[in-house]
């Protein structure tokens, strides 16, 4: 591709579009960080469940939304080695692993919630292969 040449005007007007640029990234930036301190203290106002969400109407008619969640990392491979343990021991009832499958096995979050309270001492087996985190929390305004 040949070099493209440009003219003093050219040049002048890149130069200024190129600072407005400049200007508007470091606006942007100091948007993003006056956002999330907002956040910060709204998330810190609500009482909202580990999982789950608060939605309070506004004096002025529109609300607030904060919503929580967690995220699951599980270690598959260990947690199906404990299901073929624990299915080919002499139990009366062969249960499922709460793993999922498609191109990839995940930890089936619903699952591994009902093992927690219907077979406590499994989950504490499996929950040895488990950290779960709190997701970012979410506030949105409606």
């Amino acid at each position: 591709m040949p070099k493209q040449e440009f003219t003093e005007e050219q040049l002048d007007n890149l130069m200024e579009l190129a600072c407005k640029l400049d200007l508007a990234k470091q606006l942007e930036l100091a948007t993003k960080v006056a956002r999330v301190k907002l956040e910060c203290r709204i998330e810190s106002m609500v009482s909202c469940p580990e999982e789950g969400q608060v939605t309070i109407k506004l004096p002025n008619g529109s609300s607030v939304c904060v919503k929580r969640s967690l995220i699951y990392k599980a270690d598959t491979e260990k947690i199906q080695g404990v299901f073929t343990m624990y299915n080919s021991a002499c139990v009366p009832e062969q249960l499922p692993c709460p793993l999922k499958s498609s191109t990839k096995v995940e930890l089936d979050k619903d699952g591994y919630a009902w093992y927690r309270k219907n077979h406590p001492d499994l989950h504490k087996i499996i929950a040895e292969h488990v950290t779960v985190k709190p997701a970012k929390t979410s506030i949105t305004r409606k």
